[in-house]
């Protein structure tokens, strides 16, 4: 396999095919992808570069075997509110394709499906798979909170800098893309078929081990 398609369980319900993607090496799949990289690089080369993609927790272990000096921020937030918005922002994807989308039985599928990637990252980082020290846990809440201390420590413990130039530009961009946190409660789980105390159950390892 070429490429890792993940796109296609977003915009579309087949199962059949996403238990058929779980039993494949994505070592390939990442070849390409660091390819590719090369290529949109070759006219604007720089020192480092910064990618953002959940579905990389589906395939860590090919990844770093890809790319064994990538480091990754990992973002953790409360499990009630990321299952309302992986269901909703599935919702509205797979309504552009399919005039018969389940927002309960996508509230299922997003639950459990990143529940298994969140396990499996778990496992990576324990039984080291992944060299130690390429994590950096972030709660979610202390990212909105104070967004420019939490990249501070992230730099400074990678002992990367973080120049006055990139701070401003995040200052600019918080400023910009301000927001009150209001979809942080999971509030509307129940639209998506989404039980709060289910969910926190199922997820309780989680939560306990990275407090959200």
């Amino acid at each position: 396999m070429r490429r890792w398609t993940g796109e296609f369980q977003a915009i579309r319900d087949v199962p059949t095919y996403e238990a058929w993607l779980e039993t494949r090496d994505l070592v390939c799949s990442y070849a390409w992808h660091r390819r590719f990289l090369q290529h949109l690089q070759s006219r604007c080369p720089g020192a480092r570069r910064v990618l953002r993609a959940p579905a990389h927790l589906f395939g860590l272990a090919a990844l770093f075997a890809t790319y064994p000096d990538a480091r990754v921020v990992f973002t953790h937030r409360d499990p009630v509110a990321a299952s309302e918005s992986l269901a909703r922002i599935t919702v509205v994807l797979r309504s552009a394709f399919s005039d018969a989308v389940d927002p309960v039985a996508v509230g299922r599928e997003m639950s459990g499906r990143w529940a298994t990637a969140m396990e499996r990252a778990s496992r990576y980082r324990d039984t080291g798979v992944i060299p130690a020290g390429r994590f950096r846990d972030v709660r979610y809440v202390d990212l909105l909170r104070d967004p420019i201390g939490t990249v501070r420590r992230v730099y400074a413990d990678w002992q990367v800098p973080l120049t006055d130039a990139a701070a401003q530009r995040i200052r600019q961009f918080v400023e910009t893309t301000a927001t009150d946190g209001q979809h942080q409660c999971g509030d509307s789980a129940a639209e998506f078929g989404l039980e709060a105390e289910w969910i926190r159950q199922r997820y309780r390892w989680y939560r306990e081990r990275f407090a959200v």
